[in-house]
């Protein structure tokens, strides 16, 4: 699973807009009309410009799986197993890939691949100094000679995949999703210790490769001198919830992950706090081996964040929604603020109505409810509410660039949610 960070990215694309498009712009005497003409006709060229900050989820549509060969049926198999970890990740359940309704759908999972291919995996040796003795030895990992895994990637047409879904009603998130820090700490019998990605390898990576096949995006703290200075082994241990949002504000993060593990007995147990979206959840769990404990762990979180996110994405759900977006001060804000909004999951269309010097009126059509809407938006990190636009302010002239008609002065926009670009 690749993550997409893009906070300085930009990339040109071309998005053709239909000639009936219509713009009144409204003009104010600090900017000429002129320039408030030039700004709509680059946006009716649409030469949009990618700035968001948002965490992008990619390969969703697509699973690696180990094979023992290259023969057939083991690959008919394996193809059958991609696509239900791909259910999986766009549903955030695990029990997706069980449901009756789509027996069917992973039966002929061959139908729906766009590409496959084999590729082999040097697995490395482990290494025991670059982690706690006992924590390595309960996980297994001893040095060995270096393996070849044979893995088959596939993937598969995402269209075709989303009407599925779709038909049988089974709701499902996109690829915006909050991205997760991960503050874990374990008890051995020589002391406790926070993890440290780059130091304990073995146990990052199978938190790593659980998100990645649970379509979860996370991060880790860097464990430096600044964080150092503000959290240590006892605040996360003891879970002190303040100190632990004050440590993780230097992270773009939408989620916090609080872990504490100890072994007893011949059992694993781990004390889980998720901190997201203004709320808490705490849960208990226990398994024989630390690997499952981590990863039953990450899969847990998945499917109490997805259930914030996932919703069903049927035409019967379609909404039209009028938006303003403020605080636009330059065309690269404009082409920032269209191109995030076209290219979210839960927007069919995007239609430019009206552009002033500052603020842009879209109309957007959207699949699903208001509510998951506005918290994909959130995630983005590109726009924020805006509870004080100035778009209902009394407008000075329209001047009409394309119509028949020229707006009543004084008419003010049907609005349903305000923004402005967030700094």
């Amino acid at each position: 699973m690749n993550l997409k960070m893009k906070p300085e990215e930009s990339s040109l694309r071309i998005v053709p807009i239909p000639c009936t498009l219509i713009y009144a712009i409204k003009t104010r005497c600090c900017v000429a009309k002129s320039h408030l003409l030039f700004i709509v006709l680059c946006l009716s060229v649409a030469f949009f410009c990618s700035a968001a900050s948002a965490t992008e989820v990619e390969d969703l549509y697509s699973a690696n799986i180990e094979v023992a060969g290259q023969s057939s049926d083991e690959r008919v198999k394996a193809i059958r197993q991609a696509l239900k970890r791909v259910v999986v990740k766009l549903t955030g359940s695990l029990q997706s890939a069980e449901l009756p309704e789509l027996n069917h759908f992973f039966e002929q999972a061959s139908d729906y691949v766009e590409q496959f291919r084999y590729k082999e995996k040097e697995i490395q040796p482990r290494s025991l100094a670059f982690t706690e003795q006992n924590t390595t030895e309960a996980l297994g990992l001893l040095e060995a000679e270096n393996l070849i895994r044979l893995d088959l990637w596939v993937s598969f047409d995402s269209s075709a995949v989303r009407k599925v879904l779709d038909k049988v009603n089974l709701a499902y998130w996109g690829t915006t999703r909050p991205l997760l820090l991960i503050w874990l700490a374990i008890e051995e019998d020589t002391g406790r210790f926070l993890l440290e990605k780059e130091l304990h390898t073995e146990l990052s990576s199978i938190l790593q490769d659980r998100a990645d096949i649970r379509g979860l995006p996370i991060v880790f703290p860097l464990m430096d001198l600044e964080d150092r200075a503000v959290i240590g082994i006892t605040d996360v241990w003891g879970d002190f919830s303040d100190i632990i949002r004050e440590a993780s504000q230097r992270y773009p993060v939408d989620a916090i992950l609080v872990a504490r593990l100890h072994q007893a007995g011949n059992a694993w147990q781990g004390r889980w706090t998720i901190y997201h979206d203004g709320f808490s959840r705490n849960w208990q769990s226990a398994q024989l081996e630390l690997k499952g404990l981590l990863k039953a762990g990450i899969d847990e979180t998945t499917e109490s964040i997805a259930q914030h996110y996932v919703q069903v994405m049927s035409n019967e759900s379609e909404e039209n929604l009028q938006l303003a977006v403020s605080g636009l001060t330059n065309f690269a804000q404009y082409s920032q603020v269209l191109n995030y909004l076209t290219n979210l999951d839960v927007v069919q269309k995007t239609r430019v109505k009206e552009v002033s010097d500052k603020q842009v009126l879209l109309e957007l059509e959207i699949r699903g409810s208001l509510k998951i809407f506005e918290q994909t938006v959130q995630l983005g990190r590109v726009l924020e509410p805006d509870n004080k636009s100035d778009v209902n302010d009394e407008p000075d002239e329209w001047i009409l660039v394309e119509a028949g008609e020229v707006p009543a002065k004084g008419i003010i926009p049907q609005v349903d949610l305000f923004y402005r670009l967030a700094l």
